[in-house]
C-alpha cells in the first residue's frame, strides 16, 4: 500500500488572513552573549553549584534581553504606528498587532534586528503521514498502537516502582492551527484516559487542514503517553510566535515541535529567531523535543536536514517501526523488536547537519537524531468527531517523547531541562556494557528516492540515534 505523504507546506499568509489581525514579531538585539554561554555551561556541569539552576523568563530578560532604554524606544515607535504591543518577559521580543507591515526607522537600526511578518513567512512543513484517516480502528491486518500498549511496550506503566502519569507537568505544543477539543475528548474516552486539561492560546482553528491534523496529533499523543499532564497548545501563523509564547511561560516544562521551516525564500530571520528561542529554553530548564523529519537525510527538499532538529539545544526524535509481542487477540503485551522506520515514500529523518559539533557528540558536525520512538502509520487519532486509523511520522514520535519526559519529570520531582548531555552519557555507558536504558535499533535505513541515507547499527546511528526508551531501566538510571 502506498502511503500518501502529508509532508505538506502551508502558506503562512493564508493562515494569517484566516486569523484576522496579524501579529508581527519584532526582534531586538540582546546582550551578555558570553555570559549566557557561560551560564549554559555551568548549568550543565555536574560539579557546578549552578547545575540545574534554571532561570525564569523574567530573569532571563533582565540578564540577557535588550537594555531597558532600547526596549522603551521600540515600544514608543510601535505605539506611534498604531500597534497594540504585547511584551515578552525575555525582553528581546515585542509583538505588534493592528499595524501595517512595519518598516524599521533608521534610528532603531542595530536595536531591532528583524521584523517577522507572518503574512510574508516561508511555508511551514509538517512531519506527519497517513494513508487516510478512516473512521475505524481496524485497517485490514494492520496492528494499531493504543496508549495502553505504548506504555506496556516501553515500560512506562510504573517506572522506578512508582505510578507516574505526568501530573503536575505542563507540555507546550507548537502549532499553526487550534484544534477541536472534542476530538481529543473522543480519543481519551475511547481509550479510558482521564479528561485532558487543555489550554489553547493564539491563532485560530483551520478545520480540515493539515495544520489542524498536525496539532491534533501532537496534543493527542503527548497526552496519551502522559495522561495526567496539562497541555498548552500555542498556535499562530509563521510558527515562531507560537514557539516564543511557550518559551515565555514559566509554567511550561516541556515543548514539543513537529513543524519545520526550511531555508530559502526569506526564511533566515524566522529560523534564526527560533534557534535563539531554543537556547533561551535551555537556560530556563525547558526540555525541547523536535521531530527529525520524514524524508530521511533530506527533511528539507534540496537543503538537507530540518534546521530546527539540527539545533544543538533540542532533542531530535527519529522514527521506528515496532514489532511487539502480541497475545492471541493481537494486543501488545511487551517489547519485541524494532527496526528503523521506512516506508514507500518516507523514512526517519537523520544525517549530518551543517551545525558545528556540540560537546556531547563526536565528529565535526551536529548529527541527527538523538533518540527515537515509533513513527510508523499505526497511531489512532480522534478527528472530526470520531476515532480514526491511522497516522504516523516523526510528528507522532516527538510528542510521545514529550509525554515520556513529563513522566520522568514527575518521578524526579523536578524539571529536567536540556537532556542531551545525559542521554549521550547513558548511551555510551550502555555501549560499553552498562545498563540497557535504550532499545538499540540495529536494522533498517532511512534511504529515500534520490538519497542513499544511512543504516541503523549497534550504538548511536544517524537513523534512530540511541534508540527508544527501555523502561523502567531508563527511568531508574537517568542521572
Amino acid at each position: 500500500m502506498r502511503i500518501a505523504a502529508l509532508l505538506l507546506c502551508l502558506a503562512a499568509g493564508n493562515a494569517a488572513g484566516a486569523a484576522g489581525q496579524v501579529e508581527q514579531l519584532v526582534v531586538l538585539a540582546g546582550r551578555g552573549e558570553a555570559d549566557l554561554a557561560a551560564l549554559l555551561a555551568r548549568q550543565r556541569a555536574r560539579g557546578s553549584s549552578e547545575h540545574g539552576g534554571w532561570v525564569a523568563p523574567r530573569e532571563f530578560g533582565r540578564r540577557f534581553g535588550a537594555p531597558g532604554r532600547d526596549l522603551r524606544r521600540v515600544r514608543r515607535w510601535l505605539r506611534s504606528v498604531g500597534c497594540r504591543v504585547r511584551p515578552f518577559a525575555s525582553r528581546w521580543l515585542v509583538a505588534c498587532t493592528g499595524a501595517a507591515p512595519l518598516a524599521v526607522p533608521a534610528t532603531l537600526e542595530g536595536v531591532v534586528t528583524a521584523v517577522l511578518d507572518p503574512t510574508a513567512a516561508p511555508p511551514v512543513v509538517f512531519h506527519h503521514r497517513t494513508d487516510g484517516l478512516r473512521p475505524a480502528l481496524l485497517a485490514g491486518n494492520r496492528w494499531v498502537l493504543t496508549p495502553a500498549e505504548f506504555s506496556r511496550i516501553y515500560g512506562l506503566e510504573s517506572p522506578g516502582g512508582a505510578f507516574v502519569d505526568g501530573r503536575g507537568r505542563t507540555i507546550g505544543v507548537v502549532g499553526v492551527s487550534q484544534i477541536d477539543a472534542a476530538d481529543v475528548a473522543a480519543f481519551r474516552t475511547r481509550f479510558a484516559l482521564p479528561p485532558l486539561a487543555l489550554e489553547q492560546v493564539g491563532g485560530s482553528r483551520q478545520p480540515g487542514s493539515a495544520a489542524e491534523v498536525e496539532a491534533t496529533l501532537d496534543v493527542t499523543w503527548a497526552g496519551a503517553v502522559a495522561p495526567g499532564a496539562r497541555i498548552v497548545l500555542a498556535a499562530g501563523p509563521g510558527l515562531v510566535g507560537a514557539l516564543a509564547t511557550l518559551v515565555d511561560r514559566p509554567d511550561v516544562d516541556i515543548i514539543t515541535l513537529s513543524l519545520a521551516i526550511c531555508p530559502g525564500g526569506g526564511a533566515g530571520p524566522f529560523i534564526a529567531t527560533a534557534l535563539r528561542l531554543f537556547r533561551q529554553a535551555a537556560a530556563q530548564g525547558q526540555t525541547v523535543l523536535v521531530a527529525s523529519g520524514d524524508r530521511g537525510p533530506r527533511s528539507c527538499p534540496g537543503t538537507g536536514l530540518d534546521p530546527f532538529a539540527s539545533s544543538p539545544w533540542v532533542t531530535a526524535v527519529g522514527g521506528t517501526t515496532p514489532m511487539p509481542v502480541l497475545d492471541a487477540h493481537g494486543i501488545a503485551q511487551g517489547y519485541g523488536t524494532e527496526i528503523a522506520w521506512h516506508d514507500s515514500d518516507g523514512a526517519s529523518g537523520g544525517g549530518v547537519s551543517r551545525v558545528p559539533r556540540p560537546r556531547y557528540q563526536r565528529g565535526a558536525r551536529r548529527t541527527v537524531p538523538d533518540v527515537a520512538f515509533p513513527a510508523a502509520v499505526i497511531y489512532p487519532l480522534g478527528y472530526q468527531g470520531v476515532v480514526r486509523c491511522c497516522i504516523g511520522g516523526t510528528s507522532a514520535a516527538a510528542p510521545a517523547w514529550a509525554g515520556a519526559v513529563a513522566r520522568l519529570d514527575e518521578l524526579r520531582g523536578e524539571r529536567l531541562g536540556f537532556l542531551n548531555d545525559r542521554l549521550y552519557r547513558l548511551g555510551r555507558a550502555q555501549r560499553r556494557g552498562g545498563p540497557a536504558v535504550f532499545h538499540d535499533i540495529t536494522s533498517g535505513s532511512n534511504a529515500i528516492a534520490g538519497a542513499r541515507g544511512f543504516r541503523a547499527h549497534r550504538g548511536y546511528d544517524l537513523v534512530t540515534g540511541w534508540g527508544t526508551i527501555a523502561g523502567p531501566t531508563f527511568f531508574t538510571t537517568f542521572p
